[in-house]
């Protein structure tokens, strides 16, 4: 089995060690006086702090994956997590995260809750929280991560929840249809890409996907995500957990 994790990093990854390497900049792109109080973030201390605050919330972080963009102003990152007592999950799924954060302004310090489909590399998002809107003197990192983590903790049997819900939707050929056509229509991907969506849904990779449920579709779509970088993939994962709220569902399967 694959041990993959929420978001699938497919460029160059980079170390903890060089993390530490990058330079943070001296100033924002937007910067328009001296008195500003923006400050950087350091990509190796952000990445460092979640894995050490994690460790302190007895989470027991395993595989961590970190990717920068070009210009290595922004950072992307994901952290697949042992199974952790008292949180009951389906078999075949570990809680993860993904983090995203850039020093040029793009994102905020954020962490999106999930989990990873140990079976194939396909994701689950269940939620998202962003940590900072501005990087300000004096910024907190550790207890920022930390109250994020808690957050994470808190809502983590959401996902058992979300992926039994999902299982016991029963979907028809033709309400999978009505679906598709209604993730082209809230743009989750573009309409080019739902035809791979359709085709894994038909004839899936794994024989756990083989059966008719909202669950398979879900990860019909995830394994088209996972094929987009970064930055799309975690826009995508948040468009497709609307897309499969009950509310979406119900309208879509009566």
């Amino acid at each position: 089995m694959a041990s993959e994790t929420m978001i699938y990093l497919t460029g160059p990854l980079r170390t903890l060690s060089e993390l530490n390497r990058i330079p943070v900049p001296a100033s924002p792109p937007w910067k328009l006086s001296s008195r500003s109080t923006w400050t950087p973030v350091n990509h190796g201390t952000l990445a460092r702090t979640i894995l050490e605050e994690s460790r302190s919330l007895g989470l027991r972080p395993g595989e961590h994956r970190w990717q920068t963009n070009e210009s290595e102003t922004d950072l992307f990152g994901c952290v697949d997590f042992g199974r952790k007592t008292g949180i009951d999950l389906p078999r075949g799924l570990n809680l993860s995260i993904g983090v995203r954060h850039s020093n040029e302004g793009r994102y905020a310090v954020t962490l999106v809750f999930g989990a990873q489909v140990l079976v194939c590399e396909n994701g689950l998002i269940t939620g998202e929280k962003r940590l900072s809107h501005k990087h300000t003197s004096g910024l907190d990192i550790a207890g920022m991560v930390r109250e994020g983590l808690a957050a994470y903790i808190d809502s983590a049997k959401e996902v058992g929840r979300l992926v039994r819900r999902l299982k016991g939707i029963k979907l028809t050929e033709t309400t999978a249809d009505h679906v598709l056509v209604e993730a082209g229509r809230r743009q989750v991907l573009a309409w080019s890409h739902l035809g791979k969506v359709e085709g894994q849904w038909r004839e899936p990779e794994h024989a756990v996907f083989k059966a008719r449920t909202a669950w398979s579709l879900y990860n019909a779509f995830t394994a088209v995500i996972r094929e987009r970088s970064p930055p799309q993939q975690f826009r995508a994962l948040r468009s497709i957990s609307e897309l499969f709220e009950p509310k979406s569902l119900r309208g879509l399967t009566r």
